[in-house]
């Protein structure tokens, strides 16, 4: 009960917003019941790569994980969100304990709402899953019956 108390109440993070082609920025991450909101911390980055504040609708959120548990006390966890059209994502790294924190606060939002987005997203993840599963499976049965 608590949890789900809490879950409305914003929190804010200091996260490292993680970038495949260029260097993390320090961002300060918002967590409440409604969104989720992403302010770049300081002035860092060149005038190409500047990091600009976003913010994600709860509704329009379909996942939180933890990607990574790195040995250094850090995780990456992830941020899966629909666009227009398709979904994207958001990785960040910190603090292990804080990332756990974040997941767990987003998901408890995440079951509390029960949005179409999620639920979709939930249900085409299960099927991709059953499919890979099946074609294991098959591909296992075809090599034993060749292999004799």
């Amino acid at each position: 009960m608590a949890d789900s108390l809490a879950g409305h109440q914003c929190m804010c993070y200091i996260v490292s917003m993680v970038h495949r082609l260029r260097a993390n920025t320090d961002v300060q991450l918002g967590v409440s019941g409604e969104k989720v909101e992403v302010d770049p911390v300081g002035s860092k980055g060149t005038k190409f790569f500047k990091q600009r504040a976003m913010t994600y609708d709860a509704d329009n959120i379909a996942s939180c994980e933890i990607l990574e548990e790195k040995s250094t006390g850090k995780s990456v966890f992830r941020i899966t969100y629909l666009t227009s059209h398709d979904y994207k994502h958001s990785d960040f790294e910190s603090d292990s304990e804080v990332g756990n924190e974040i997941v767990s606060k987003i998901n408890n939002i995440l079951e509390l709402r029960l949005s179409p987005v999620r639920k979709d997203f939930v249900a085409t993840r299960a099927a991709k899953h059953l499919r890979k599963r099946d074609s294991l499976r098959d591909s296992f049965r075809l090599s034993k019956y060749t292999d004799n």
